[in-house]
């Protein structure tokens, strides 16, 4: 038989295991880790003069792309993207066929452009028109991860990169430049952007888009032998960004296609998702092989989804 002290002790010895085992499972559920909901990866892609957002998804192999971008996500990241979406707005300003065309081939082939001059001095009448298109495309698709465009997507690529940075000093340079500027950024500032072929517009109109520089991270892509718009205007562009990445490509005036440049770009933007330590020093440049333009088809979809191989 027990003593009455002793069974009281025995008592409080199981009451505080009891309560330390309910400690115990609190602090293990307190802990447990969220996981993200899966969702999509979605791409702002804008298309050059003269072209078209379908003319873009082909050129640019955007199915291909895709996949690479998620296989090069960092493995914590995979539950949180599940597939990409590219999306590929026509510019809102449509271009007439060249009448010097007379066998028709034209009458069924839509080209835009996101102002009607191709000049890099001169203010453009259809800009802001297109500025004002975009944001209200991007409050339709929010959220928009990142932006990628080429020629003269590029170049608006990257002014729509500077108006969602949103600072204070951005917001008075935009005021206080030639070409005043006050339309609100239509979302949060991009992850990353790309730029194929870019340039800066006309500063003496447009430099509130340039100063001060633009914050997003950028991969800019230099075509050696473009001569429409060139190397050292891309160059330029690119050192207008504060985190920016250069890849020369021994090519011409196109969206560059080579597998070796679409995997630096798919590094390029699972890195940036994935808020990865930038490159170092923080503008970088290498070259790449020389490519080859190739013949595109053309179909009606204007946008493409790519998703998550199963495991």
């Amino acid at each position: 038989m027990l003593s009455r002290l002793e069974t009281a002790l025995c008592l409080g010895r199981e009451v505080f295991d009891a309560e330390l085992q309910d400690v115990t499972v609190l602090e293990v559920e307190k802990t447990r880790p969220i996981l993200p909901v899966p969702r999509t990866l979605r791409i702002l892609a804008l298309h050059g003069f003269g072209q078209s957002g379908e003319c873009l998804r082909i050129a640019m192999k955007t199915g291909q792309l895709g996949q690479m971008v998620l296989d090069s996500i960092n493995a914590d990241l995979l539950d949180q993207y599940e597939n990409v979406e590219w999306l590929c707005p026509d510019a809102p300003l449509q271009l007439v066929p060249d009448t010097r065309y007379e066998d028709g081939s034209l009458d069924n082939v839509d080209i835009f452009a996101w102002w009607r001059v191709l000049d890099f001095d001169m203010q453009h009448e259809h800009l802001y028109k297109s500025l004002t298109y975009l944001a209200g495309y991007l409050k339709e698709h929010d959220p928009v991860d990142g932006i990628v465009g080429f020629s003269q997507g590029a170049a608006v690529a990257m002014m729509l990169a500077a108006m969602c940075d949103d600072t204070p000093q951005r917001r008075a340079a935009l005021l206080a430049q030639c070409a005043p500027f006050s339309i609100p950024p239509p979302q949060a500032p991009f992850k990353f952007a790309v730029a194929c072929c870019g340039f800066q517009n006309a500063l003496q109109h447009y430099s509130g888009f340039y100063t001060p520089r633009i914050t997003t991270p950028s991969l800019n892509i230099v075509a050696e032998f473009d001569t429409m718009v060139s190397a050292e205007q891309s160059v330029t562009l690119a050192r207008a960004c504060t985190e920016s990445t250069m890849i020369h490509f021994r090519g011409t005036h196109h969206v560059p296609t080579a597998r070796a440049t679409l995997r630096e770009m798919a590094a390029f933007i699972a890195s940036s998702c994935a808020r990865k330590a930038f490159m170092s020093p923080p503008t970088a440049t290498y070259t790449l092989p020389f490519e080859c333009m190739e013949a595109k088809e053309f179909s009606t979809t204007h946008r493409f989804e790519t998703t998550k191989k199963p495991s």
